[in-house]
């Protein structure tokens, strides 16, 4: 997080923002429990990662920085566009408000016992693969031929997560 800040500190001084500096940016800032605003020196980074600030390429792990967990980003403006999402374990709620052309799911670890308690709906990972390519949600861009795997998996829909709602799917709150 320090290294970041301080890449967006001397970024910040150039015309061309991080782009300057970055060809590519993995935002890995917060968890998906974050509440609030952000202080600085992130808050300043996330400023750099707003779509306005014409950013890198933005590649977020889980939930992008800044999105709640289950609504996504709502209706602020500036939040991030990520062009890439590594769901980990499942994705969440907030995944169906992603609109990049790559989404991947990692995290094949997931036990039959708790998979199938959840009745979560995973794809099947390729040989040893640890990550498997999801295809496009509704209104995501385009990103051209998808691969067996993606086209086999499920919809991201079909495998969130909710953590709000102390359970894996929303059904379980019921």
């Amino acid at each position: 997080a320090a290294a970041a800040a301080a890449a967006a500190a001397g970024a910040s001084s150039s015309s061309s923002g991080l782009s300057a500096v970055a060809d590519v940016v993995v935002d890995a800032l917060f968890g998906f429990s974050f509440k609030g605003s952000a202080r600085p020196p992130f808050d300043s980074l996330l400023q750099m990662l707003a779509p306005a600030a014409k950013p890198p390429a933005v590649v977020a792990v889980d939930i992008p920085s800044g999105w709640h967990v289950e609504q996504g980003p709502g209706d602020n403006p500036d939040a991030l566009a990520p062009d890439m999402l590594v769901s980990l374990t499942a994705p969440k709620l907030a995944a169906q408000h992603f609109k990049g052309p790559h989404h991947y799911l990692g995290g094949r670890f997931v036990p039959p016992a708790i998979r199938d308690k959840f009745k979560l709906a995973l794809p099947a990972y390729p040989g040893v693969q640890q990550c498997v390519k999801l295809p496009p949600a509704a209104g995501a861009a385009a990103s051209g031929s998808t691969s067996a795997a993606a086209a086999a998996a499920a919809s991201p829909a079909d495998m969130r997560v909710s953590y709000e709602l102390r359970g894996l799917l929303e059904g379980e709150a019921a």
